[in-house]
């Protein structure tokens, strides 16, 4: 009876050790840095301003403050471990990977555009990497937001549903805005009558809103 008791009390204490135990540090397992053809999709270096017009000739300028953002990323593909107990972490061997941005900001404030390019994985646990763009343009109400991917970087086959676009930008070969033609777009969605404009050499060329539509004018 008592080496009963015994083993029970000492399969409580492995359990309980079990439960406290801490996952492992994350394991840098390579590098994969976005690729070239991913980086010709960015097309803004250091801290641009844009300036747009409306239908009226009116002008609306957007600084970038901070600039183009440079930032490393951990991009986990392989789980190692996860803690047994309530809210416990997990830890991963992960490739360190890099991202893009900027955000621009209208003056008077108004208007918000944020620009990002980064690479993620199709599927856990396998290293199926791809490159994605990201723009938007926020303001009263929400304007617009697109996503692009720009370099499937692995040959296998795959569904597009895996790539997990909630807002698909569509590509078009003109297009007019205020009178001013631009050529090789990539359009959002259309959103209650507002849309963002972007391509590939100029970054964001134009959005709509319920009234007015703003064509790029140049970039300074």
């Amino acid at each position: 009876m008592k080496n009963l008791l015994f083993f029970s009390v000492l399969i409580v204490i492995l359990s309980a050790a079990a439960c406290r135990k801490e996952c492992p540090p994350d394991v840098k397992i390579g590098d994969k840095p976005l690729s070239e053809k991913s980086l010709r999709f960015f097309s803004y270096s250091g801290h641009p301003k844009l300036v747009f017009k409306d239908q009226t000739g009116q002008e609306l300028l957007f600084t970038s403050p901070e600039g183009v953002q440079t930032e490393i990323n951990k991009i986990a593909v392989y789980k190692q471990c996860t803690e047994a107990k309530f809210d416990g972490n997990s830890s991963y061997k992960y490739f360190e990977g890099t991202s893009k941005s900027i955000s621009f900001f209208s003056q008077p404030a108004q208007f918000s555009i944020d620009f990002g390019l980064y690479t993620t994985i199709l599927r856990p646990e396998q290293e199926l990497f791809y490159d994605k763009l990201i723009v938007g343009v926020s303001g009263t109400g929400s304007v617009g937001r697109g996503e692009l991917v720009t370099d499937i970087r692995f040959p296998d086959s795959f569904d597009d549903a895996e790539l997990n676009i909630t807002d698909s930008l569509t590509y078009i070969d003109t297009l007019t805005l205020n009178g001013q033609l631009f050529t090789e777009v990539y359009q959002t969605n259309s959103f209650e009558g507002r849309r963002v404009y972007y391509n590939k050499d100029k970054g964001i060329v134009g959005f709509k809103t319920l009234d007015r539509v703003y064509h790029l004018d140049r970039i300074e």
